[in-house]
């Protein structure tokens, strides 16, 4: 994993990054906690999530994960 970013679009954040294979991606994400979460059970290099149901001007705590098709996280 590389470049992990998180960006405000739009009044939205953004979480991006790369992976070096394919890979399926998770990020974890919450205002005081990571209790949310977003998923894409799709293989892919590039990742990239809206966060939602983050109140405008939240400082969010945030985590990614990405695990290649033999598990490797």
């Amino acid at each position: 994993m590389s470049g992990i970013q998180a960006t405000n679009q739009f009044g939205q954040i953004v979480v991006t990054w790369d992976t070096d294979e394919d890979a399926y991606s998770e990020v974890y994400y919450g205002i005081a906690t990571p209790n949310l979460a977003a998923t894409n059970r799709m293989l892919d290099l590039i990742h990239e999530f809206t966060l939602a149901n983050v109140p405008a001007g939240a400082a969010v705590s945030y985590f990614a994960v990405s695990q290649d098709e033999a598990g490797n996280r």
